[in-house]
């Protein structure tokens, strides 16, 4: 678990998924918390990474860059686990 006075991401581990509660609020001062979690989860051997952001309060657009990132090196290593919830993101966001 990574927590600050903003910003709570919880880790679980469930076989080759791995789902992330992010709680608080998610913005530059603290979005490279989550990019830090995020990279040292995506592996090869990982199938799913399920990021539930239902917790978060607020999230800037600088926030959306960690999403975007992580849809990139998803499509890099031949899958794409975090597509819709980018792309969900990015229509919310009205990118």
């Amino acid at each position: 678990m990574v927590s600050s006075p903003y910003l709570t991401i919880i880790t679980q581990r469930h076989g080759q998924e791995i789902l992330l509660c992010v709680q608080g609020e998610l913005d530059v001062s603290n979005r490279d918390s989550l990019r830090e979690v995020i990279d040292g989860l995506l592996e090869p051997s990982l199938q799913t990474l399920v990021l539930d952001l239902s917790g978060l309060s607020f999230a800037d657009c600088a926030s959306l860059s960690i999403l975007v990132s992580a849809h990139q090196h998803a499509l890099a290593d031949g899958s794409a686990p975090v597509r819709r919830m980018v792309e969900e993101s990015l229509l919310l966001s009205g990118v």
